[in-house]
């Protein structure tokens, strides 16, 4: 049964549903998505108790705090759990042991004691802290038992599949990557600088500068890496030149994407900024390109419809607008060829996640990948620590 639809549709089902739980002795399949879940967390969903629960995008369940990882702790109850993901984890053990936490409660009951038990023989009981809190260099030799005894504690409880395990390497198509380095518009440079010399002034005139006001700095530089229209546009309608001459990146994009029209590719274009891509989708428009978008607002219905607008045979879609935080896993894009990185990810796994879903299973052309780096000082530190 698909238990999905407005609240009267799930109100049918829902009554069907407790029909044959009550009828029937046989295995009883429900496939429902997030959005349902919390809405039916005191209905007919929750009243048996599953042989299994299989959650697809099990990385969703790496917060404790989340709605859908209380829901489904409090309120689904299975013999059985299983994740699925393809997204690995951040370098915190608070993310993992919130994902073992809802597998095996009994064992994994409290996050102190179970942080402690890898930290301890290093570093004592730090039980407030996180492991991406720690600023000490281990020695190679306790690296490798902290490795090890990670390793031993997850072995029961993973299984991992590489691509190697179902698909041979003449199977799917080769991937290109380029990198193109741009240099910032005159605009972006006066406002870049502008920025560095306020922050300079205050460290020169003894004022200080907060952990949090370096991390705000280090948002704005980004920012103006990618367009000055990122710190508010003014009144009025912009025009194309406008938005195109004002960034360093948007030109070289509108460069390549002239090229990439004209010999008929398909186009994903990944953000971590969804002002961004409100900006490039005014861009599109003004082109007149036709072009879709998902970023973390769009519903997961409207999310489909528009993947399958996007990859059937006869549409005229150009490019995929997608928010790579909300976006880039779950998704299946094969009909792209190319996929451009407008900005980097401090984590570059995630960009490996969103040239995944081009570079996949299915894919029958040669992908390209484009990742977009301007000549900012910003920008290259985040090259450097990804």
């Amino acid at each position: 049964m698909l238990f999905q639809g407005t609240p009267a549709e799930r109100e049918n089902l829902s009554k069907n549903l407790r029909k044959q739980l009550k009828k029937s002795k046989k295995k009883l399949l429900v496939i429902t998505n997030y959005e349902q879940i919390h809405p039916e967390r005191n209905t007919v969903l929750h009243e048996p108790r599953w042989e299994m629960i299989i959650i697809d995008e099990g990385h969703r369940m790496k917060n404790q705090k989340s709605v859908f990882h209380q829901t489904m702790k409090e309120h689904f109850n299975a013999r059985m759990k299983l994740l699925l993901t393809g997204t690995p984890l951040q370098n915190n053990l608070d993310e993992l042991f919130s994902l073992l936490n809802y597998l095996l409660p009994e064992i994994f009951t409290s996050a102190s004691s179970f942080k402690s038990w890898f930290a301890a023989p290093f570093l004592g009981q730090l039980e407030s802290m996180s492991m991406s809190e720690y600023s000490v260099d281990f020695t190679e030799e306790e690296e490798k038992t902290l490795i090890s005894n990670l390793h031993a504690m997850l072995a029961p409880f993973v299984l991992q599949r590489t691509k190697a395990d179902v698909l041979s390497l003449e199977a799917l198509p080769p991937r290109k990557e380029v990198i193109l380095r741009i240099p910032l518009s005159s605009w972006q440079k006066k406002t870049y600088q502008s920025i560095k010399d306020r922050t300079l002034r205050r460290l020169a005139d003894g004022g200080g500068v907060s952990h949090q006001m370096l991390r705000n700095t280090t948002m704005q530089l980004r920012k103006i890496a990618l367009h000055p229209y990122l710190f508010g546009r003014g009144t009025g309608k912009r025009s194309l030149e406008d938005i195109v001459r004002s960034s360093g990146k948007v030109e070289a994009l509108d460069r390549l994407l002239r090229k990439l029209h004209a010999f008929g590719h398909k186009v994903l274009v990944f953000s971590q900024f969804t002002s961004m891509l409100d900006i490039l989708e005014e861009f599109l428009e003004l082109r007149g390109w036709s072009a879709e978008r998902i970023d973390g607002q769009v519903s997961a219905e409207e999310r489909q419809a528009r993947i399958n607008r996007f990859s059937h045979p006869n549409s005229k879609g150009f490019v995929f607008l997608i928010s790579a935080r909300a976006g880039a896993v779950g998704l299946n894009l094969q009909a792209a060829d190319t996929v451009v990185l407008f900005d980097l990810d401090w984590n570059p796994q995630n960009d490996k996640q969103a040239i995944a879903r081009a570079h996949r299973f299915g894919q029958t052309k040669e992908v390209l990948v484009v990742r977009m780096l301007s000549t900012s000082a910003v920008e290259a530190h985040m090259e450097q620590r990804a």
